[in-house]
């Protein structure tokens, strides 16, 4: 980009490093590269402006963009205009930081620390004394408040795989975020919500997920020697897991019986009803590796849906019932077909206005086409669709009774669980 004008690109970098240097942060890669393109364009038009000294003073700037403009011309041969700095001033203030070096705690406002503390209580995190997290995820909610203040659009390349993926903490983040747009004067686009919702997420796993590792029992008939040696690779390999115990194939039952368990590695052939069970070569090769981790995985997001959902249940409603009222909720309802259950699960949302009668077609028509990955836990449907039919934002609850065989005849299974339906839209 500096190929077709006299600028050193050095000029540009050292002008970014100042103002890194001076506020204590660090952009990130993507932030630093926009920030050289736009510097380089606005120093660009300056150099080759003849009206540029005819605008050059005036009243435009506050006591923070001066510094700005200081920089500027004191690395660059030019003078730029005061509305070009203004304009620089909002750009680089509304970039994305990818670490904060100073606690300037004065720019943490009580409506960002009033939202970081409503999240934690949701989802029952304490982190007190995790402060740097914490003072990082304020200033990112602060730049993300001034961006949107300014019309600073950013996209989030993540953001469709986070509503997916992350969805319960999604709504919940939108929930929060939305609660305060009044007080704040801006709504958080689906962008922003997706990136707070990963510093959540972020905190939700660092302080939950030590009570969500997986429990495995080694089943193995080679004797002391591989046992071992398994069970040394897999500890080195994988740390997260914890191994509960070694058995011999004979003594898979009784122990079973005893110990809770995840699921079961094997050295050796082995078929069980009520647990997964991976064979391994007892050298432990990285196709073994593969097929635990992504067990470990699955078990994980299994467990971490299923805590959060208890917030659901739990007698301490009161944020979650922000979430979801109670005029949205039904329970322990006896219906016979899964589509009917969704739209009776719907059906609050409809006479709320929230969904189009439309939206339930979409529901069922999705599950069909796509089959049962809305089920992300047993027992929990969290039943979606595209947004077309979409008025405002909302979830309902449905629990059942009973599951009947109609009910569990679904594409892809709806099997064998209380059904409980969580209608999104």
């Amino acid at each position: 980009m500096y190929e077709n004008n006299s600028l050193d690109k050095n000029i540009i970098r050292n002008i970014i490093e100042a103002v890194e240097e001076n506020k204590g942060i660090q952009y990130t890669e993507e932030a630093y590269e926009e920030l050289e393109i736009i510097l380089l364009l606005t120093i660009y038009k300056s150099i080759n402006s003849k009206s540029e000294d005819e605008n050059y003073k005036s009243n435009l700037l506050i006591k923070e963009s001066i510094f700005l403009k200081e920089i500027i011309e004191k690395f660059s041969p030019v003078k730029v205009n005061d509305e070009r700095i203004s304009y620089l001033f909002k750009v680089f203030k509304g970039a994305k930081r990818s670490k904060y070096i100073t606690e300037n705690k004065e720019e943490l406002d009580v409506v960002v620390n009033e939202i970081v503390e409503e999240l934690c209580e949701i989802l029952n995190i304490k982190v007190d004394n995790d402060n740097e997290f914490l003072i990082q995820m304020a200033m990112h909610l602060n730049v993300a408040i001034y961006r949107l203040k300014n019309n600073l659009i950013i996209n989030n390349p993540m953001l469709e795989e986070i509503k997916y993926k992350m969805s319960f903490i999604y709504d919940v983040t939108e929930k929060v975020l939305n609660n305060k747009k009044d007080v704040i004067g801006v709504e958080f686009p689906d962008a922003e919500i997706a990136y707070m919702a990963m510093y959540f997420e972020t905190l939700f796993e660092k302080y939950v997920k030590g009570n969500l590792n997986s429990k495995i029992l080694i089943v193995c008939n080679g004797g002391l020697a591989t046992s071992s040696l398994l069970k040394s690779r897999i500890n080195l390999m994988i740390p997260e897991v914890t191994i509960e115990g070694i058995c011999r194939l004979k003594d898979v039952n009784d122990y079973l019986n005893n110990t809770y368990i995840d699921f079961v590695v094997t050295t050796v052939p082995l078929e069980l009803k009520e647990y997964k069970v991976i064979k391994v070569s007892p050298l432990l090769e990285i196709e073994d590796l593969e097929r635990i981790k992504a067990e470990i995985y699955n078990k994980w997001y299994e467990k971490n849906c299923k805590y959060l959902i208890e917030k659901v249940k739990s007698e301490d409603t009161t944020d979650i019932a922000r979430i979801i009222p109670e005029k949205y909720a039904q329970f322990n309802l006896v219906i016979e077909d899964w589509r009917e259950a969704i739209k009776v699960a719907s059906q609050p949302l409809v006479k709320s206005k929230k969904i189009k009668q439309a939206y339930i077609s979409d529901m069922i028509r999705v599950v069909e086409t796509l089959g049962n990955y809305m089920v992300f836990i047993p027992e929990i449907a969290f039943v979606h669709a595209p947004p077309e039919n979409v008025i405002d934002n909302g979830v309902s609850l449905l629990t059942l009774k009973r599951v009947t065989s109609s009910l569990s005849r679904t594409p892809g299974g709806f099997k064998n669980f209380q059904w409980q339906a969580y209608v999104k839209a």
